[in-house]
């Protein structure tokens, strides 16, 4: 496999992920429709696509920011929340390098 394809392969999209970003991203106040059409095609008790459940998180903050009732929000709310306290545990193991990397500015900022 040459790189171009390497490169397309590993940056391409499913058309269920294009959809599902398409109603958590588009913010045209569509995103209840689009989650509801969504919904034809996946039960959540048994779907399990590692890329596209990534993009759960966004879908609830889109249908919560357009005033969304759906019946999927508190499901969608517990995946919003792991994922906060996941990017938190994430953020929490990175700190001493973030502060190594701070300190190292201030030094050198001190000797220009």
């Amino acid at each position: 496999m040459n790189v171009e394809a390497a490169l397309a392969a590993a940056y391409s999209i499913e058309p269920i992920h294009e959809r599902m970003l398409q109603a958590a991203l588009l913010g045209d106040g569509t995103a209840e429709k689009r989650w509801r059409a969504l919904r034809e095609e996946i039960d959540l008790d048994t779907f399990w696509d590692g890329r596209a459940l990534n993009f759960l998180p966004l879908v609830y903050r889109a249908l919560v920011d357009e005033g969304s009732d759906h019946p999927d929000l508190p499901r969608l709310r517990g995946v919003h929340r792991k994922t906060w306290y996941d990017n938190q545990l994430r953020f929490r193991s990175i700190a001493p390098a973030l502060d190594a990397l701070a300190a190292a500015d201030e030094i050198g900022r001190a000797h220009v």
